[in-house]
């Protein structure tokens, strides 16, 4: 790995995320000489192309290296791939860790209902797919990971391989999935409503359990989950899905953020000394020892 520069940052971020505010202190590595490069995965006619565009964080010197593909949370209805949390410091940490990072954009309700969401998520992986190699990425390395809204994306898009194949692709070009903190894994009964299509074989594409069958490349998941508010009904849902995962025979596990809040488990991650970010990065290495470096953590994170 080159010579970096690490310099630790303190700041003082302001999260604005449907209409709640929260301060929140912490410190931060940057990469030296990293570049950051906004591009348009997706061209549709009176969309602003904002929605349908990415950042690549890398560095020039980059060549084939593994690769990490973002999508933010917000309630299918709020979010920006600039949010702090969506890239501050983990661009900075994977990018000085030898990871080319990508935070995404994708069109969000009211001006358009579901399957939209997931189909920008899938034609924007295949963008990265195609493209990745021009910014120092290696296209058979690519990792999935979101938060809220996001991490329900990239388990759909993981598990449901009808959106990849509209888009050209295959489960098997996704590596391994980094989920943070969603409890949309089995049902989407009581959520987002009004941003979810009223076509009942739409609802039913739209939940990745239904989708967890045999005989399908459905890649490694590291689930992470916050602690607290509703944390025992929190847990059974991660739970159901991690053994739906291991009983058809892939590979999961998922991991208690001990006094996280639902923002907090996104947040930390990619800061200094945060014990979520090092489990990612073992995960990372080692995909299909997920289990054990979970067991290794005792499916914690402090």
């Amino acid at each position: 790995m080159k010579k970096l520069i690490l310099l630790v940052l303190s700041l003082l971020v302001v999260f604005i995320i449907s209409g709640c505010t929260t301060s929140f202190e912490y410190d931060y590595v940057t990469a030296e000489n990293m570049e950051v490069f906004t591009l348009q995965y997706r061209v549709i006619e009176d969309v602003d192309s904002n929605y349908l565009s990415l950042d690549i964080y890398t560095d020039s010197s980059f060549i084939n290296k593994p690769v990490i593909m973002y999508v933010h949370g917000g309630g299918l209805k709020n979010g920006d791939k600039t949010n702090a949390a969506a890239y501050l410091a983990k661009s900075n940490y994977f990018v000085s860790n030898d990871y080319v990072y990508v935070s995404i954009n994708y069109r969000l309700s009211p001006a358009v209902v579901s399957p939209s969401h997931i189909e920008d998520v899938a034609n924007a992986f295949m963008y990265i797919y195609e493209n990745i190699s021009n910014y120092g990425g290696n296209p058979n390395h690519i990792f999935i990971m979101g938060h809220s809204a996001g991490a329900y994306l990239v388990s759909l898009l993981a598990t449901n391989e009808i959106y990849i194949e509209q888009a050209g692709g295959s489960l098997s070009m996704i590596k391994g999935v980094i989920s943070l903190d969603t409890w949309t894994y089995m049902s989407i009964q009581g959520w987002q409503q009004e941003e979810l299509s009223d076509d009942p074989l739409e609802r039913i594409e739209a939940i990745p359990g239904n989708h967890v069958e045999v005989n399908k490349s459905i890649p490694p998941f590291l689930i992470f989950y916050r602690d607290g508010r509703k944390a025992s009904v929190v847990e059974a849902i991660q739970l159901a899905f991690v053994n739906l995962l291991t009983e058809k025979g892939y590979y999961a596990a998922a991991i208690l953020c001990v006094g996280d809040s639902h923002l907090r488990v996104n947040q930390e991650v990619g800061t200094i000394d945060d014990q979520k970010t090092e489990i990612i990065m073992e995960f990372l290495d080692n995909p299909l020892l997920v289990n054990l470096i979970a067991e290794m953590y005792q499916f914690k994170a402090n």
